[in-house]
């Protein structure tokens, strides 16, 4: 994660930084005496992740230099130190950065060897890192490139960290189906080129062709909390089912029966989820509807109503505003359907359309107890929502069937309308029972922490979703 601080700021920020004079010098075009301060590094507590960061570049900003690379440690104590002037009566401003970094980069390789009985190759690359044991890690492999002895893969992305632990000069070996290369990341950025060694081969006859790098950038990558921390706003919708397959909210076996002693399983399911999104909403405001319920006086059918009842105005005032405006929504609408999604999606889709500069970021939760009755529809919705700033969760209440569901989410392969498939991935669904399962017999201290592993199951796939939504659209923190 990049924090930029200023020198002054270092120590509250998990940074440490030790300074010991030298021997002043003087500056004439100063007039002033020029000391300098010799700066030893520490960080503490830093992120465990593997993408992190970098601040807004500025053309003011003078990289002084680097310290060496420290694995595997979120702690580390830095050797290399720094020397800078320190003038008196003007202000020094520093900022550090601790990152990680992605190579984006591709191959072309000419004159291979022939391997196959017909004059040609099938060639492919597969890349190792070098570990400090001289063991070999495989990192990467291309696609296989048929019938070509001039091949050229497609361009890949991989982590500087997972390719060379961040040294760029770590050797790494690159190996294809005819021989193999060793090299660094300071030479693949250089856009150099490698005689591929085949060792079966003697003498002269030892190289089997040309390995060049046709590009290769080195891009600094942002996290979602870089996008929190410079104001992205995430914005909980919630969408509920009043279709009459929940039962009667009298009956006691219903699922949205109202049980003082007890919440039902979508009052747990708000609390959790919504009360977890709700540290990342500063406005605290939560559009809420409903689906699937006749609405008095008429006695309609409607598949996305306000769950306030002012449809000009659907957002409530915090998690407990929702909870209020639900049990209000049970004492005055029928309980009908069918199961609609499409409707609610679309909602949604309109209000994140209209903030598509990376300034806000919607989740819209979907609690349900059905099937789907309009999938078709439902897939049109999603697939054309997926180039918004939205995700998508559903949370099935109950013992329905929902092995539909599992076909939105996308996760095994994307969901596609009429042969357009979705840009993102911007579904996930749960099923309610798990967490029934998971809770029952424990105390209710242990049902606390059974609700934050629910809302991180429920979550976890948001913060990717959030990434390749700001990746895909160029979008940098802080930039709108």
């Amino acid at each position: 994660m990049t924090t930029p601080v200023r020198a002054e700021e270092a120590t509250n920020s998990h940074y440490t930084a030790v300074s010991e004079m030298k021997g002043p010098t003087f500056d004439s075009s100063l007039e002033c005496a020029v000391d300098k301060i010799e700066l030893s590094l520490s960080c503490c507590k830093l992120a465990d992740t593997d993408t992190f960061s970098k601040s807004d570049p500025s053309n003011s900003i003078i990289q002084l230099g680097r310290t060496e690379v420290i694995w595997n440690n979120l702690n580390p104590v830095f050797v290399r130190k720094f020397v800078i002037d320190y003038i008196f009566g003007k202000t020094l401003r520093l900022k550090f950065e601790v990152y990680d970094e992605k190579l984006s980069i591709q191959f072309c390789a000419k004159d291979l060897d022939r391997k196959d009985v017909f004059g040609t190759s099938d060639p492919f690359l597969r890349i190792y890192k070098l570990n400090e044991d001289n063991s070999e890690t495989l990192v990467h492999k291309t696609e296989v490139v048929k019938n070509n002895l001039n091949p050229r893969w497609q361009s890949f992305e991989i982590s500087v960290r997972t390719l060379c632990n961040n040294d760029y000069v770590r050797q790494a070996v690159v190996h294809k189906l005819i021989g193999y290369f060793t090299t660094s990341l300071e030479q693949l950025k250089s856009g150099a080129k490698f005689k591929c060694q085949n060792p079966k081969k003697k003498g002269k006859q030892k190289k089997s062709g040309e390995i060049a790098v046709l590009t290769a950038k080195i891009e600094h990558v942002y996290t979602f909390i870089d996008y929190i921390k410079t104001d992205t706003q995430i914005n909980c919708l919630i969408a509920v089912d009043f279709t009459d397959s929940n039962g009667n909210p009298r009956d006691p076996k219903s699922l949205h029966c109202l049980n003082s002693n007890k919440p039902n399983a979508y009052v747990e399911a708000m609390e959790a989820v919504g009360s977890v999104i709700a540290e990342y909403d500063s406005d605290g405001l939560f559009p809420a509807w409903g689906f699937g319920a006749r609405l008095p006086p008429d006695g309609a059918i409607s598949h996305c109503f306000p769950l306030n009842d002012q449809p000009s105005n659907p957002y409530c005032k915090s998690i407990d505003g929702v909870l209020d405006a639900y049990k209000s929504t049970l004492d005055r609408v029928r309980l009908s359907g069918p199961t609609l999604f499409a409707p609610c999606i679309n909602q949604a889709a309109g209000l994140a359309r209209k903030h598509t500069d990376g300034s806000e970021y919607f989740i819209l939760l979907i609690l349900t107890d059905g099937v789907i009755c309009d999938m078709e529809n439902t897939c049109k919705a999603i697939v054309g929502a997926s180039s918004l700033p939205l995700s998508i969760i559903i949370i099935g209440i109950g013992d329905a069937d929902f092995e539909a569901m599992k076909i939105l989410d996308g996760d095994e392969q994307r969901l596609t309308f009429q042969g357009q498939e979705a840009e993102r991935d911007i579904v996930q669904f749960f099923n309610f029972s798990e967490f029934e399962k998971m809770k029952k017999g424990r105390s209710s201290n242990e049902s606390t922490d059974c609700k934050m592993i629910l809302a991180a199951e429920v979550l976890a796939e948001v913060p990717g979703q959030f990434l390749s939504y700001m990746q895909k659209n160029n979008l940098r923190p802080g930039q709108v």
